[in-house]
């Protein structure tokens, strides 16, 4: 069955501004679409189609387009690419892939405010990252890098060595695999926000990111990398936000003395295997609150004060003016 966008009930409303066909089924996208001259978000996310007419450039309204996964959905004809170099006003650009899409656009997308890019293999890898490394636009943007399952930990590792040369702000690496490039950080000095998802490293990626000097935030979730960590002595010296979300295998995590001095918030989620709060949290004078989360009792508690009992861990947080346990 063809997908023929004269028949859906948009018709003539040439002024629509919003528009969503997620996780519809379909073959066919035809170029009607480029008519709607107004449209400010397209969300294709989870659509399955065959085809795209190359009309999305001409929608210069545009500002949130939700393309479909690559992974998913071979979603276009394989001699050209989807042009988007006319949407200078797109903030949000999800589900970019260097094999359905010219990366060289990325250069007159002005406007980006998020790029979450899809990588499949390390040649795509590569030429997207050569190219957001050039571009000044996207050093503010939040960059989300999702690399496929299919890649080894050796290739994971190279296209991490090239993206640690990039001067981003805001970035989210998804699935990655092998081992951080401890001694590429001087390059990567401007990082702001850096958020670890579904990942396997190969050890502790703290004696790794604790280098990086302008590090305010770090968010780690469900990251394999063994059962230890540690933030060593003038390690994370900006860090403010510290999140550890559903790390199952993580059992002790020691914090020495003078590590995190501008720490003021921590989060620490399902993470059902460690054992206590580390020791080291009481040199943090800075703290002003912890939330504990889909924690074991045993865990949570060491923290509590029960029946006027302090647990054998509130030493370690008792300056904390609010300890959340949920």
């Amino acid at each position: 069955m063809l997908f023929d966008f004269f028949k859906l009930p948009i018709g003539g409303h040439i002024h629509l501004r919003y528009l969503s066909l997620r996780n519809s089924d379909a073959i066919i996208l035809q170029s009607s679409i480029g008519k709607l001259d107004h449209l400010e978000t397209l969300d294709l996310h989870g659509f399955h189609v065959f085809w795209i007419a190359n009309v999305l450039w001409k929608l210069r309204r545009l500002r949130h387009l939700y393309l479909p996964n690559p992974a998913e959905s071979a979603f276009l004809n394989r001699k050209w690419k989807l042009r988007l170099a006319g949407l200078i006003k797109l903030e949000i650009l999800e589900n970019f892939s260097a094999s359905n899409c010219d990366v060289r656009d990325l250069q007159q997308l002005t406007s980006l405010q998020v790029l979450k890019a899809i990588v499949n293999d390390e040649n795509d890898g590569e030429e997207i990252m050569k190219c957001i490394s050039s571009l000044q636009h996207l050093k503010e943007a939040t960059v989300i890098f999702i690399l496929h399952r299919s890649l080894t930990p050796e290739k994971s590792s190279n296209l991490l060595e090239k993206l640690f040369e990039s001067n981003l702000h805001h970035l989210t690496l998804h699935g990655c695999r092998g081992v951080l490039p401890d001694y590429k950080l001087h390059f990567f000095k401007n990082l702001n926000e850096l958020l670890l998802r579904r990942s396997s490293i190969q050890r502790d990626p703290m004696a790794t990111l604790e280098k990086l000097p302008n590090l305010q935030k770090l968010w780690l979730i469900d990251v394999s990398f063994g059962t230890e960590m540690a933030c060593h002595s003038l390690g994370f010296p900006r860090l403010r936000f510290l999140g550890l979300d559903v790390m199952h295998r993580l059992e002790d995590w020691r914090v020495e003395e003078g590590a995190m001095p501008n720490l003021s918030h921590l989060r620490i989620r399902k993470c059902r295997a460690l054992k206590m709060i580390p020791d080291g949290l009481k040199f943090i004078s800075t703290l002003k609150e912890i939330v504990i989360q889909g924690m074991r009792d045993t865990f949570n508690n060491r923290v509590r004060v029960i029946d006027g009992q302090e647990g054998g861990d509130f030493y370690k947080v008792c300056h904390v003016p609010s300890i959340l346990i949920r």
